[in-house]
């Protein structure tokens, strides 16, 4: 993990622990930024079921996976989508989202999580789905920093640097 990563997620954790009780100290955080203008995560989800639907997926992002799943309300069948959030990060909990495919694809709405803001992506889909639906994303990633924090800062390193620990 590049150590300006590892120190965004610590002083990430350290604000939470001190924000008064207003967030539980989960682990979880706020994705940074994307690193560059083309920065942003991608997203694979499907969505189908008779009027109401379920909807699961997966964010892919610089920094982790995001899984999530949830349900709501659509068109009756099965839809399948692949769309990318441009200069946007996942939000770990409670999202609610509105998705049209028809070949193209698109979905906006609202994450309520710790890292509440509104989102958009666009992309590809098929065949014909509209849905409205609430969903949880988790934040994997949150298990892989809890095994990071617990080991010495020397497994940090790069690949191919050398470090000797001596007890």
């Amino acid at each position: 993990m590049d150590p300006s990563v590892r120190e965004y997620y610590l002083n990430e954790r350290a604000n939470q622990k001190g924000s008064g009780g207003d967030s539980p100290d989960d682990g979880s955080h706020c994705p940074p930024p994307p690193d560059n203008l083309n920065g942003g995560y991608v997203d694979f989800n499907i969505t189908g079921g008779p009027w109401y639907v379920g909807t699961a997926g997966i964010q892919v992002y610089d920094y982790g996976v995001y899984p999530y799943a949830g349900g709501g309300f659509g068109l009756p069948g099965v839809s399948g989508s692949a769309t990318k959030a441009p200069n946007q990060s996942p939000s770990p909990g409670l999202n609610v989202g509105f998705q049209g495919t028809v070949l193209g694809a698109i979905n906006f709405g609202r994450a309520f999580g710790k890292c509440a803001t509104f989102f958009s992506e666009e992309g590809g889909g098929y065949p014909l789905g509209v849905s409205l639906t609430g969903y949880y994303v988790v934040d994997l990633n949150v298990f892989v920093r809890a095994y990071h924090e617990s080991v010495p800062y020397p497994l940090y390193m790069p690949a191919g640097a050398l470090h000797i620990n001596y007890k």
